[in-house]
């Protein structure tokens, strides 16, 4: 019977193996075809958590509608426990998973958006923010589709860095609002120093900030580009001037 392993003269032969050098070579030429593909990768994850923040925030959204309805068009609270409750918590009953309040870019489990406290009812803590003394209702807000409503948002660590380089706090807490500047002097003299620290969070690649306006649509920012215009500029998206 014919045996592959042995010659026709019945000598053994032998099957030759993979040298070091060819090893090596395979190992380079994956190595360097992993290093040109990891880029690529690495924006396809990014993109996908933004799209994802941003069904998490049409959901979110669609809470806030139901909440409008029920409550007579006036608009929820940020929240400061006990004199209120929070915002999101307010939203629960009319939400089917509360991991929507998640951002896929930060830790799961924790509230990752926050909403603009302009808007809201608040306490008039330094008289610097203007955050409202009432409750408002909805048609307080003259352009819907101009306007943030929610956003990610996140406790800044370092408050005096430029917004493209602010790190979040990955273990405070965000309370659920997020505060704008007043005036450009106010930003430099205060908020640039000591401010207050709970802000839109640069938190998805390239510095990049998810928000969602008072008419549901969302979309994608630079952090810098949604704090750099003043209170009463038309390019401003959190003022409803």
């Amino acid at each position: 019977m014919f045996n592959p392993s042995r010659t026709f003269c019945g000598r053994p032969r032998w099957r030759r193996g993979f040298t070091l050098v060819e090893l090596l070579v395979v190992v380079s030429v994956i190595s360097i075809l992993a290093s040109l593909l990891m880029p690529t990768l690495l924006r396809s994850m990014a993109a996908a958590q933004i799209t994802k923040c941003q069904s998490n925030l049409h959901q979110v959204h669609g809470g806030f509608l139901m909440y409008l309805k029920t409550y007579d068009t006036y608009l929820p609270a940020a929240g400061r426990p006990p004199t209120h409750s929070y915002w999101f918590d307010a939203f629960k009953p009319y939400l089917r998973d509360e991991n929507v309040y998640s951002c896929p870019a930060f830790q799961k489990g924790k509230i990752g958006y926050g909403i603009n406290h302009r808007f809201v009812h608040g306490e008039r803590d330094t008289g610097m923010w203007c955050w409202p003394t009432g409750w408002y209702r909805m048609n307080i807000v003259k352009r819907p589709a101009g306007t943030i409503l929610f956003g990610d948002a996140g406790d800044v660590l370092n408050p005096s860095a430029e917004p493209e380089d602010w790190i979040e706090n990955t273990g405070g807490n965000v309370l659920g609002y997020m505060h704008f500047p007043q005036t450009s002097s106010f930003w430099t003299s205060w908020c640039r120093t000591t401010g207050e620290r709970k802000r839109v969070m640069p938190r998805h690649l390239g510095a990049k900030t998810n928000v969602c306006f008072f008419d549901g649509h969302t979309d994608v920012y630079l952090a810098r580009d949604l704090v750099d215009d003043w209170r009463g500029d038309p390019d401003c998206l959190y003022d409803n001037q």
